[in-house]
């Protein structure tokens, strides 16, 4: 497949999806942006399947979103080391 990017992106569209193809494996831009659409179209496929939220999930969303960000606000976080040995904890096994 050959996508011809001229006159559609600018210079620097172009710069950085192909230092994204590069940083990402992939041999050429081509390849990235078909793995990229196959993505896509792959996620919509899988909204299109999944039921919206109620309004009452959607409330209870933002209010547990509201939470975290006020824990953060005020420094009530875990570092990694700490996170991981609580979720460990919980599970009752290590995580490799």
């Amino acid at each position: 497949m050959q996508i011809d990017l001229t006159g559609k992106l600018t210079p620097t569209e172009i710069e950085t999806i192909t230092r994204q193809a590069t940083a990402a494996g992939f041999d050429s831009v081509e390849h990235y942006v078909e793995a990229v659409v196959h993505s896509l179209a792959a996620e919509a496929e899988q909204e299109a399947k999944s039921p919206p939220l109620s309004e009452e999930d959607l409330k209870q969303s933002l209010a547990e979103c509201d939470a975290a960000m006020d824990d953060i606000k005020h420094g009530r976080v875990y570092s990694e080391e700490e996170a991981f040995k609580k979720i460990e904890k919980s599970l009752g096994y290590k995580i490799e």
